[in-house]
């Protein structure tokens, strides 16, 4: 885990950040109570006044696949050069800016987590992933930090970034199912690691479809690499968006 804090608050903040696990109980996003966050993704906020969040790409989140020659393969894409592993997926979370509350005016450490979830036909939305918490340095008042990692076509013609490289953020996935994620922050105070704000974000994908159909859903999406080859469809279903994999 980067935890950015000081080294004096870093243990406040840890111990802060304990109290924040979200569990599916916790999401209930189906039928939740919301209000509009950044473009469409869906803002549920569960403590105070959360700052602004901003996605930066034109799709907040994607899903992808193994073999694209342009992205940052991770460990599990190219284990073994003698053997196809394009067979599995991932998703990326894409670049957004999160902005510290404007409630205090107090210096503020954002922590962001990211979550997975896999379709149950019985159950519904399943928890099954979750990402290392990520810390930001404290912040000034009015001060934002940049997360995610973007897909390379998101960013393409030009490179990725040199601190991400393209980097996914869930996998290795199996296809025959669907997924969404879910993005929870905190705002904490970076003095004494005390909870000033939390909300979740989620994808909702309310372009209507088209005829023929495109690849255009924004807040959960399919990198094109993967769209090309039939292997990623977004949809979305009571108000979640969702990528399938086939």
């Amino acid at each position: 885990m980067k935890n950015e804090s000081n080294t004096g608050n870093s243990q406040r903040v840890i111990r802060a950040a304990r109290l924040l696990v979200l569990s599916a109980s916790v999401i209930g996003f189906i039928g939740a109570t919301v209000s509009p966050a950044a473009a469409s993704w869906r803002q549920t906020i569960q403590l105070g006044t959360p700052g602004f969040v901003n996605l930066l790409d034109t799709k907040g989140a994607e899903g992808g696949m193994c073999g694209d020659p342009k992205a940052n393969e991770p460990q599990y894409c190219t284990k073994d050069l003698t053997a196809d592993y394009s067979y599995l997926n991932q998703i990326f979370i894409n670049r957004f800016a999160v902005y510290t509350t404007p409630k205090f005016a107090v210096n503020q450490t954002i922590v962001v987590t990211k979550y997975l979830f896999y379709w149950d036909s019985s159950k519904g939305w399943i928890q099954w992933k979750h990402s290392t918490p990520e810390y930001s340095a404290p912040l000034a008042p009015g001060w934002n930090r940049i997360f995610g990692s973007p897909a390379f076509d998101v960013v393409a013609p030009a490179p990725c970034p040199s601190n991400t490289l393209c980097t996914p953020a869930f996998g290795p996935i199996a296809g025959a199912n669907s997924y969404t994620v879910v993005i929870q922050i905190s705002w904490l105070e970076s003095s004494t690691g005390r909870v000033l704000a939390q909300a979740s974000y989620t994808p909702v994908n309310a372009n209507p479809p088209t005829n023929p159909p495109t690849n255009n859903q924004n807040d959960i999406g399919c990198a094109q690499f993967a769209y090309d080859r039939n292997r990623c469809r977004a949809y979305t279903y009571n108000g979640v968006g969702y990528v399938t994999f086939p």
